[in-house]
């Protein structure tokens, strides 16, 4: 990315279903710049959409006594807008306080970070 360029992330999963996500992810405010955070098509309902300043919290789910539970698909997506030059920023998910929720337990396997490179 070049400074003042902007990109939309697309947080996915896949694998078992998960009726519910709580997620956080960090970044590093001096050098991207989120907006824009969006439902995908994996939950029916977003309880919780915010962003602070250096962690997008965003928090989905199924509606209930729905029966039927996307094995993959789109969580949400954000916008991120590089701010200045850097040979690495990463977006990291808070694995504290990141869950996918199948029946109140954790089913969470993984969770990869991004990594920008911003540059001239």
């Amino acid at each position: 990315m070049k400074p003042g360029e902007e990109v939309t992330f697309y947080v996915t999963m896949s694998g078992d279903p998960a009726y519910a996500l709580d997620t956080h992810i960090t970044y590093d405010p001096e050098y991207v710049a989120i907006r824009n955070v969006q439902n995908g098509d994996m939950f029916d309902r977003v309880i919780l959409n915010e962003i602070k300043t250096n962690t997008i919290v965003f928090s989905a789910a199924y509606d209930p006594g729905k029966t039927t539970f996307k094995q993959e698909g789109i969580a949400f997506t954000f916008t991120a807008k590089a701010l200045k030059k850097t040979q690495e920023t990463l977006l990291l998910f808070d694995l504290k306080n990141t869950i996918a929720a199948q029946d109140g337990t954790n089913i969470l396997k993984n969770a990869e970070p991004a990594t920008i490179h911003i540059f001239d």
